[in-house]
């Protein structure tokens, strides 16, 4: 873990100190002119307001469950699984109990992160093994069984609720004893919703109650007490929770006839108040409900696999950080004020320095936000948290301006003074903490000035009032923009990724015609050039690589195909000597001497010139082997050694990022499908994917070391092989790869490289293929699985560390291969890495033994680790030869 800069540590103590003056003055920050604020009310942070479900429950509603109306591919849809999930786990009112999830979507399941602000425990572990059988059932047929086992989970998930429950009575009993109880004649009873299946839809078994819900309802819940259990019977007490939870949800099938018969029988009553009440109470049921129907709908979604984070550790400001109200507002430099501070912050400032001396949790949207950003490879694939509350004013300021720009479904915009950052996350927010810390001194510059803040007034997590200032409307056009842009690029960042699976030199190009012809990843349906119809591409990415050659061709294509003179004729591609350009040319095939070939006289020049070609089926920029010969032809005739370079060939070469022309092609050159003197039926139109192979082996042309550059998503590392790899594969100690630039790596960085100020990730390799390859070996080497040069890497180089001189988690060995990159994405070399090593092995291995037996201080051998004297160390031992085989790409897995 990267210890956090006192920079850092200095930024989050501002931001505690403006939130805890802005939650003295007025937490509230949405504007609002109907009602006072209550001065003597100061929220803490673990105290949401009382109306907050019941204003977050206008979402729950019938039309929001009617799934049907959703198409498959809806974010609604997604988004509304996120929020049932995590307003199912949030069992208990307040704060420590908020939950937040995130999806990842894969072929034929769904990985879901969830977060609770104070952790899960065994109870919650149990109940979420019984939610992801529960979805797994939604895929089978009916039976009798699956539908019990379905009415159980239901109990079980009203009973996990029962805390809440027991919160929503209270509320509804308060609002009921406002209003007399009038009786409702039999009659209009018999016109209840005629819906006779089941709360879940799962059978057609009705509840006992389903004619007269509304009707028990009331009763229910003005005799229901919270102080019973422990003096009446368990099963008792639970078939009572139950049926004050399914009895609602009963009541509002019919939402309408509901509302006419609560006027009914309850005339002085707020009616929509209790009708929220209402829902907030048959949530149990709700969500279910729409688990259960969205599961049917999309079949991955049956199979769940629930990641539960565990909560980072408390923060807690240092001594230092200790201020009065007076020096807090000095240091954030917030205006004077005529007669000292205001008076509802004068009146506690006695107590300011023991509020921000308090620990502040990191609440849930801030965990899952933290774990993205620090594993990119995690990055959901919706970009929104569903969460059980709307987010805090703090949080949702804070997602607002991370690059992700993850969504929430709304926030309240009440300031928790008690709000925490991973530790683990603060060198790289830094910036976000700094403009989060603007934005509360903004909202108290409002307040102390005559703006339109300066009467803001508790709303209790409203949604119908926009906190939105007249010129905030240009900056959301410009965000909208922004935020699609950062999906598009997830997404295609998501794609790439599986580049790292795909080896050389292993694919056909019959397979190619399914993969992207850049970095050969699976093409995904929209991936097709709509130009040429002959290009696949898997993400805009490699699309924008290719544009520049593939445009010369590609807008004349396919009207060019569309006017073949006859049968016989191909396409082919010629380049001509004296322009920039191509052209796509008709050549037909003919036979001369029992053999065919294309007839190119009217392209290649004078008749009596000999006719050379250069066949080839390999491209070896990318390590790909072809199923199909193409061929360039060219003409060895007198004019050569005074011809200049060839213009057209030079131009597109030079066009793809990276590329040159290594060797001076003079004269024209024509390249067709196929090769000289093959059965006529062999030759096949060229099309622009064979285009791209041309000018790959142009650059390559009499200098086969060339490998390919790497692209803006690409940057070459250096894999340390241990040493069962290096004997199943014959593979050499160190050697060079090629990984995603973005690749995900753990956060457990070299201690020596940031010494050397040149920090570098240390990665582990996927086993499998090793574990598998064991049984080939007649015998093991020495300690097959120990990497001893990654162990040489995390040294721990931290003076005042109990791991002085030993890996960073020494507690843990590096088994198996590693991958080594530099932190800010520029290519590392394999001397560079060995170097390093073996200045550890001949130099600062002996020290730091002499450090630890006392004959030398730590300051001593941290002087030795610097970039200067490591460059010119020249080492006594000749390390052996590198094997050169070339960058290969590798499945890497975060470890």
């Amino acid at each position: 873990m990267e210890i956090p800069s006192p920079k850092a540590i200095d930024e989050v103590a501002k931001v505690v100190w403006a939130s805890h003056i802005l939650s003295y003055w007025n937490p509230y920050t949405t504007p609002m002119s109907d009602k006072p604020l209550q001065p003597k009310h100061t929220p803490s942070d673990h105290d949401t307001t009382d109306d907050e479900d019941y204003l977050d429950s206008l979402d729950i509603d019938n039309a929001s469950t009617d799934t049907a109306l959703l198409a498959v591919g809806d974010k609604a849809l997604r988004e509304k699984f996120l929020n049932s999930i995590s307003e199912l786990l949030a069992h208990t009112k307040g704060g420590e109990h908020v939950t937040a999830a995130a999806l990842r979507e894969k072929e034929d399941a769904i990985e879901i992160d969830i977060a609770r602000n104070t952790g899960f425990g065994r109870e919650d572990n149990n109940y979420l093994s019984s939610l992801a059988r529960f979805l797994s059932r939604q895929g089978e047929t009916f039976s009798d069984q699956n539908s019990v086992d379905d009415h159980d989970f239901l109990r079980e998930t009203i009973i996990y609720n029962a805390s809440r429950v027991n919160h929503g009575v209270e509320k509804a009993a308060q609002l009921l004893q406002r209003s007399p109880l009038r009786p409702i004649l039999r009659s209009s009873s018999e016109s209840q919703s005629k819906d006779l299946t089941c709360l879940l839809g799962c059978c057609s078994e009705a509840h006992p109650l389903a004619f007269n819900a509304i009707e028990s309802l009331i009763p229910e819940l003005l005799d229901f007490d919270v102080l019973k259990p422990k003096s009446s019977a368990l099963l008792e007490r639970e078939n009572q929770i139950c049926q004050i939870v399914e009895l609602p949800a009963l009541a509002l099938r019919s939402s309408d006839e509901t509302h006419s018969k609560l006027k009914n029988m309850l005339p002085c009553a707020d009616i929509i108040k209790v009708m929220k009440t209402l829902r907030t109470l048959a949530r149990p049921v709700t969500d279910l409900h729409v688990l259960s129907h969205i599961a049917r709908l999309l079949p991955s979604f049956r199979s769940v696999l629930f990641i539960k984070l565990l909560p980072p550790a408390p923060v807690r400001l240092q001594k230092r950080h200790k201020q009065t109200v007076k020096q807090a507002w000095k240091k954030l430099q917030l205006p004077a004020i005529d007669g000292g501070l205001p008076n509802a912050v004068a009146a506690k400032s006695g107590q300011f320095k023991d509020d921000c001396s308090r620990t502040s949790t990191v609440h849930c949207e801030m965990q899952l936000l933290a774990r993205h950003e620090t594993e990119p490879s995690l990055t959901p694939t919706l970009l929104y948290l569903g969460c059980s509350k709307k987010a805090c004013f703090l949080c949702a300021r804070f997602l607002a301006s991370s690059s992700l720009k993850l969504r929430v479904r709304g926030c309240h915009g009440q300031c928790h003074p008690l709000w925490g950052i991973p530790l683990v996350s603060l060198n790289n927010m830094q910036p976000r903490i700094r403009l989060l810390c603007e934005a509360i001194k903004e909202r108290l510059q409002d307040l102390i000035g005559p703006g339109e803040f300066a009467k803001t007034v508790a709303v209790q997590q409203s949604s119908a009032v926009s906190e939105l200032r007249s010129t905030d409307i240009l900056t959301l056009g410009r965000q909208h923009a922004l935020r699609e842009i950062a999906d598009k690029r997830s997404q295609e960042y998501r794609q790439n990724m599986q580049i790292l699976s795909v080896g050389p030199r292993k694919i056909f190009y019959r397979d190619l015609k399914s993969l992207c012809v850049i970095c050969q990843m699976p093409r995904p349906k929209d991936g097709l050039c709509y130009h040429c119809r002959s290009t696949w591409y898997c993400s805009e990415r490699c699309r924008q690589l290719d544009q520049p050659a593939h445009n010369l061709l590609c807008s004349q294509y396919l009207d060019f195909r569309n006017k073949r003179p006859s049968h016989a004729h191909k396409i082919g591609i010629w380049f001509p000597r004296d322009t920039k350009e191509p052209v796509l040319v008709w050549a037909p095939i003919i036979s001369r001497v029992d053999e065919f070939h294309a007839d190119f006289d009217g392209f290649l020049g004078p008749s009596h010139a000999v006719l050379l070609t250069l066949p080839f089926n390999e491209n070896k920029r990318r390590g790909l082997i072809l199923d199909h010969q193409i061929t360039i032809y060219y003409q060895d005739w007198d004019e050569r050694p005074t011809t200049k370079t060839n213009q057209s060939i030079q131009h597109a070469v030079e066009a793809c990022q990276g590329m040159r022309v290594s060797y001076n092609l003079c004269g024209d050159y024509v390249a067709m499908s196929g090769r000289r003197g093959d059965p006529a039926s062999e030759y096949l139109d060229i099309d622009c994917a064979d285009f791209r192979h041309i000018l790959d082996y142009f650059s390559t042309y009499f200098d086969e070391t060339i490998r390919e550059t790497p692209s803006g998503g690409s940057v070459r590392a250096v894999q340390i092989n241990c040493p069962l790899e290096q004997k199943l594969k014959s593979r050499e100690q160190f050697q060079s790869v090629v990984v995603d630039r973005d690749f995900p790596s753990t956060k457990l960085i070299s201690g020596l490289s940031m010494a050397l100020e040149d920090p570098m990730w240390i990665c582990e390799i996927n086993r499998d293929e090793l574990k598998d390859g064991i049984a080939l070996l007649d015998q093991l080497p020495e300690d097959p699985w120990r990497n001893l040069h990654a162990e040489i890497l995390a040294t721990d180089i931290d003076a005042e560390s109990d791991s002085w001189g030993m890996p960073s988690r020494f507690h843990w060995r590096f088994d198996g291969s590693i991958i080594v990159m530099r932190r800010y994405g520029k290519d590392l070399d394999v001397e560079w890495v060995q170097h390093i090593c073996a200045y550890y092995l001949e130099v600062l291995q002996p020290l730091f033994a002499m450090s630890l037996s006392g004959e030398i201080s730590r300051e001593d051998v941290l002087a030795e680790i610097t970039c200067e004297k490591i460059m010119a160390w020249i080492s006594v031992v000749t390390p052996g030869g590198l094997m050169d085989l070339g960058p290969q790409r590798a499945f890497v897995k975060s470890m």
